[in-house]
């Protein structure tokens, strides 16, 4: 996807299958984000400029339908999807009832029986090529600025949301989020749903 010149990523400069190996451009300019301390707002910001051009590339394309990339609802997700959360949330409801809200678990739950629902939702209408591990530390930055996307192995045809709500959600501190959700939110209004 890198030659469509759609979103920074390291250029391939070798590789083969057998021994598998890939020989990338060193980027040892950049600084890789910080998943542990959390994204800045500016950072989070040039993060979501930059991959909404792509999502607005990628979006609806003809090509979309021949490439070899899962759609986010495909049958591996649907089916395990369920059962790690299930797993998930009993480890987390068993460490940590006393503070979880009485609903808590009626909502899990209700997520759970209806991922295959969510699941179709997130990959009708509106697709577009994901990143699919949109998180901080697969960003290399320069100061504030996202100069590199790396770690596309899991790379998916769905929802642009999908990238946005787990970069937003697993890369930010909860004082940012809110500020970098309602700014993503403008942006893909403008860029995508409009």
């Amino acid at each position: 996807m890198a030659p469509q010149k759609t979103i920074p990523a390291p250029k391939l400069l070798n590789c083969a299958i057998d021994p598998p190996y890939l020989i990338l451009e060193d980027l040892g300019q950049y600084i890789s984000g910080d998943q542990e301390f959390g994204y800045t707002i500016a950072e989070a910001k040039s993060v979501i400029d930059k991959i909404s051009d792509f999502h607005a590339f990628w979006l609806n394309h003809k090509d979309l339908a021949t490439l070899t990339v899962p759609r986010v609802n495909n049958e591996l997700i649907t089916k395990s999807m369920p059962a790690m959360l299930d797993h998930a949330w009993k480890e987390l409801s068993g460490l940590f009832n006393e503070s979880l809200g009485y609903d808590a678990d009626y909502y899990v739950k209700n997520l759970i029986n209806n991922i295959e629902a969510i699941t179709g939702v997130l990959c009708k209408d509106t697709v577009t090529l994901l990143h699919g591990d949109l998180r901080l530390d697969n960003i290399l930055f320069e100061k504030y600025e996202a100069k590199c996307f790396i770690d596309w192995q899991m790379m998916a045809v769905g929802s642009p949301m999908v990238d946005i709500a787990y970069f937003v959600s697993q890369s930010g501190t909860p004082e940012c989020q809110k500020e970098v959700r309602d700014y993503a939110f403008g942006v893909y209004d403008n860029k995508i749903y409009k």
